[in-house]
């Protein structure tokens, strides 16, 4: 038989960190393309190692002006061999790969795959497998906060059924639905499913939001249950990963799990024990359930992190504790917030099956991994100041990158989960006595997924989804009565919630532009939706205006930079328009003001720039550019970069100082760093090296200070001796907030030293 012709797109990875061989498992690339490459999606398929190929499922998510493919996303499902990566080729042919049964379908009110079919109704999901039927429902308890009385059981109604994938490979849908307290609306739930030709699994989030009019809800359990219609289990395997050796139990129902406050309860027929839970792995949790035919596998990812968290199997029916009633504390949800719960199920035979219960599991709660050369992004345009990953030609600035993102105060449980705690803002009482959390600081899941693209490194990846997740759940704000607040994400608060603030210089769109791009999930296409109606309405409240002079200039660098992302997946005309009136603004400042794009006089301070919202609009001004070469952005870049080159913006050194009074007109890497970024950004736009010499001066002083404790003083402990007082200066923890703002800074001008041939001078080697 004659092979199919094919010719060559891109290069792609598929890296499986656990040690488990699968048939098959989906995987998802969001492969950029540049223009004219590809016109239709059509006639793709995966090539393998040995030339044989496998059927594709793909949609593009935006297109250049000619109508070719800018950004496209491909799923196939890959046979995965074992630990180690696997390289395939993503092709055009005129041959038609050969299916391995039935494709995946949808109906009106159903979705089916290998795993089986769900119909979908107001009673819930109804699950048809070979095996049987079972029913997945929702319930919950709650009230309005602050109501009288105790909590009432809720009413789930279906609202609506959106499919936002079909094809060969998979089909995928959000299902929408409300809780009722008679007739009034108490929280939002979403199913996102997914169900695969070949894979017997179905992937599910349930989201959990308050789009009430209620300021806040209180919820007394909020509970998940696949309810078993025809058999009864006999048994459990479980494996909670969180100490060594890894292995699978084997316990009589009932049984259940609770996770809580660093510690795992255990409660079966044998009775109650508890161990003290570990955070060193990657957190793998499934438990399968077993009769004389089949298995039901549960997958339940960051189940012990996520306290208070419960899980329980009886005979019929394995019931998760999203919020559970033995917590004793209602879970309090403010308007616009909440909470995304992830689970798998799969149905498998009792025996002589290729798929174990455990490698379902571990595939659900840590998934091979996609990859992608970052040079393919950056033949499509994207991402081109990423230097490649070279840790042996430049291990001093590979070592420093590291430890700026693995240096990261991390919480544990529900909501906190993907935030990190700020010393800084505490000590400051910003939290009125409460903590404060750093959240919206620099943008840390957008620089885990530039660091993920550059290493291909599992932690990185993880950390952008913990992360970006805990934005979308409990930062975003979804609804507001306020409509300057509805639709952005709330910076800096005490317990999350509270005594936060919202504002274009902190609300970040590049790491949900790139889930979306990297996923076509809808949830963050919802959320960059809901930015943009945001922007556009801070506009028309004044917050960008620049007449007669910047109210502040870090609004419109940082409000650049998003907007530019915004427009990568949206493209509207109002946002265009802002842009356009912001650079020619700025520009006609600078030049009255003699390049400088902000003062701040204080009695006799000498009036000088800041050197940090500087860059800020030199970097959103590059954007611009990059985005439609505006010639205004270019001439507002390179002449807002010169404030960057002498002394307005630095001390007698040459560092960069943060301004905001002469108390900080001092020496400070949050600062020098995005200096260092604005300056390769002038590099790129005019390739002359004096930008990048200007920098590394810059990264020299960086380096040998110590990038992790030099960010900006935190106050110390006091510790007392009878009636001295004395304030001890060493640092209770690393200041992370400003962590973010490095990495960008760093990663816009590694590139340009490298290129320049100047990176090599602050490098040792062995």
């Amino acid at each position: 038989m004659k092979r199919p012709t094919t010719r060559s797109l891109c290069d792609l990875t598929v890296s499986q960190v656990n040690g488990d061989v699968l048939p098959c498992w989906p995987v998802t690339w969001g492969i950029p393309f540049r223009k004219g490459l590809l016109s239709k999606p059509e006639h793709l398929a995966i090539q393998c190692a040995d030339k044989s190929l496998l059927p594709v499922q793909s949609r593009a998510l935006t297109k250049y002006p000619d109508g070719s493919i800018r950004r496209l996303l491909v799923t196939a499902e890959i046979p995965i061999p074992g630990p180690g990566t696997c390289f395939f080729r993503l092709v055009e042919t005129k041959g038609v790969a050969s299916f391995r049964g039935s494709p995946a379908r949808v109906s009106k009110d159903s979705l089916s795959g290998e795993c089986g079919s769900i119909k979908i109704s107001s009673e819930g999901l109804l699950l048809e497998t070979k095996f049987g039927e079972a029913r997945l429902t929702v319930s919950a308890q709650g009230k309005v906060d602050g109501a009288a009385g105790g909590f009432h059981a809720l009413t789930w109604k279906l609202d609506a059924i959106d499919f936002f994938e079909t094809g060969p490979v998979m089909v995928a849908a959000l299902v929408k639905g409300n809780f009722f307290h008679g007739s009034k609306s108490i929280l939002h739930t979403r199913f996102t499913l997914r169900l695969f030709q070949s894979t017997p699994v179905i992937l599910c989030d349930v989201l959990a939001l308050n789009l009430s009019d209620h300021k806040s809800v209180e919820i007394d359990s909020f509970q998940l249950k696949l309810q078993h219609s025809e058999k009864q289990w006999l048994d459990v395997a479980y494996e909670i990963r969180r100490e060594v050796p890894y292995t699978p139990t084997q316990s009589k129902l009932p049984f259940e799990v609770r996770s809580k406050k660093l510690a795992l309860e255990f409660r079966n027929l044998e009775g109650n024990r508890e161990e003290s839970s570990r955070f060193w792995s990657y957190n793998e949790t499934w438990l399968s359930a077993s009769d004389e035919v089949s298995r039901t596998v549960l997958a339940v990812p960051n189940f012990f992190e996520y306290f208070p968290y419960g899980v329980r199997v009886e005979p019929d029916a394995m019931v998760i504790d999203c919020w559970p009633q033995w917590h004793g504390k209602p879970w309090t949800l403010e308007q616009g917030g909440g909470k995304t719960h992830s689970i798998g199920i799969s149905y498998l035979p009792a025996k002589d099956s290729p798929w174990t219960s455990r490698a379902v599991g571990y595939a659900v709660c840590k998934p091979p991994m996609p990859g992608i050369p970052l040079k393919q992004f950056q033949q499509g345009g994207v991402l081109g100041e990423l230097l490649e990953y070279q840790p042996k030609r430049h291990p001093r600035i590979e070592t420093t990158l590291f430890d700026l993102t693995h240096n990261r105060n991390r919480g544990y449980g529900k909501m906190n989960w993907g935030d990190d705690y700020s010393p800084l803002y505490t000590s400051q009482k910003r939290g009125e006595e409460k903590i404060v959390w750093n959240n919206l600081e620099g943008d840390h899941p957008y620089h885990m997924w530039c660091q993920y693209l550059r290493t291909g490194q599992f932690e990185y990846y993880k950390d952008f989804r913990d992360s970006i997740l805990h934005w979308a759940d409990v930062d975003f704000c979804d609804h507001s009565d306020d409509p300057l607040k509805k639709g952005a994400l709330q910076a800096h608060c005490a317990g999350h919630w509270t005594l936060g603030w919202m504002s274009p210089c902190h609300n970040w769109a590049e790491g949900f532009k790139e889930w979306y791009f990297a996923t076509g999930d809808p949830r963050p296409l919802e959320i960059l939706e809901k930015m943009a109606d945001w922007i556009i309405r801070r506009a028309k409240n004044g917050d960008f205006s620049m007449i007669p002079e910047p109210r502040t200039v870090r609004v419109c660098g940082w409000g650049m930079i998003q907007m530019v992302a915004l427009q990568e997946v949206l493209e509207r005309k109002e946002i265009r328009q802002i842009l356009k009136t912001l650079c020619s603004d700025l520009l006609a400042y600078c030049r009255k003001n003699n390049g400088m794009v902000m003062t701040l006089p204080y009695s006799a301070f000498v009036p000088r720039d800041n050197a940090f919202h500087t860059a800020t609009v030199v970097i959103g001004a590059y954007m611009c550019w990059k985005m439609d070469g505006n010639k205004t952005a270019r001439d507002l870049a390179i002449l807002a970069s010169e404030a960057l080159m002498d002394e307005r913006t630095a001390n007698a050194e040459g560092i960069p100082v943060y301004i905001s009074g002469p108390e900080q007109d001092i020496p400070i890497q949050q600062a020098a760093t995005l200096s260092m970024g604005a300056l390769g950004a002038a590099y790129y736009l005019t390739k002359n090296p004096r930008y990048v010499r200007r920098g590394m001066r810059m990264l020299e002083y960086c380096l040998d200070r110590g990038m992790i404790v030099d960010h900006q003083r935190i106050p110390g402990e006091f510790l007392e001796w009878g009636d001295d007082v004395v304030e001890n200066v060493a640092l209770t923890m690393p200041n992370s907030q400003l962590l973010g703002y490095q990495l960008r800074g760093l990663l816009l001008f590694m590139k340009a030293a490298h290129q320049a041939g100047m990176l090599k001078k602050i490098e040792y080697k062995f």
